[in-house]
């Protein structure tokens, strides 16, 4: 019985603690941005500080860009990867959209947003993706949007699309445009 509890002692001394493997993100990696359909099947619980968080199915990215022409109704966003170990772990990230210059206007609580921020769980290993999808009227304001993502106070990586109104000069947007390349495609299917 000495021989077990030696043996026993010996393991519990010798093996690393199940907190000892903590989570590292190396990186984040933007492997695709653009255009995107996307089937909206719900509000998650999570929200963020301009509203609700939508959970989406059946992604499909249309156009390969960042010239955005701000149509409503119209997806884009990124798809990415956190680098890091171990491979599955769940990290939290916090997401910041940031818009134009004057923000966005929300009429019915007359509030202006400058931003929007929230917290998600994801995967190291997993692709995952981010959108923004422009719903209401209100928010197709011409000029760049910055998606941004951090782990506590690291900026990880950053995605500026150039957003446009068609009907109005490419120039008025204040950010370099490529007028044309996603003017005709369906966005909302």
């Amino acid at each position: 019985m000495r021989r077990i509890w030696f043996i026993l002692l010996i393991i519990l001394t010798t093996a690393p603690p199940a907190a000892a493997q903590t989570s590292r993100i190396d990186e984040l990696v933007i492997f695709e941005r653009g255009i995107y359909r996307a089937e909206t099947v719900g509000p998650s619980h999570y929200i963020g500080t301009a509203g609700a968080i939508h959970t989406v199915d059946r992604v499909k990215l249309l156009a390969n860009t960042t010239s955005i022409s701000a149509d409503r109704f119209t997806r884009f966003g990124v798809r990415y990867l956190v680098k890091g170990v171990p491979n599955g772990a769940l990290v939290e990230l916090r997401m910041v959209t940031r818009f134009p210059e004057n923000g966005i206007l929300e009429p019915h609580t007359n509030r202006r947003y400058v931003a929007h921020e929230y917290r998600l769980p994801v995967r190291i290993g997993v692709p995952g993706y981010r959108e923004y999808n422009l719903d209401q009227d209100w928010e197709r304001i011409a000029g760049e949007w910055v998606f941004e993502f951090w782990v506590g106070e690291r900026k990880l990586q950053e995605q500026s699309f150039c957003l446009f109104r068609p009907d109005e000069p490419a120039t008025s947007s204040g950010c370099t445009t490529v007028v044309g390349t996603n003017q005709h495609l369906p966005t909302h299917q």
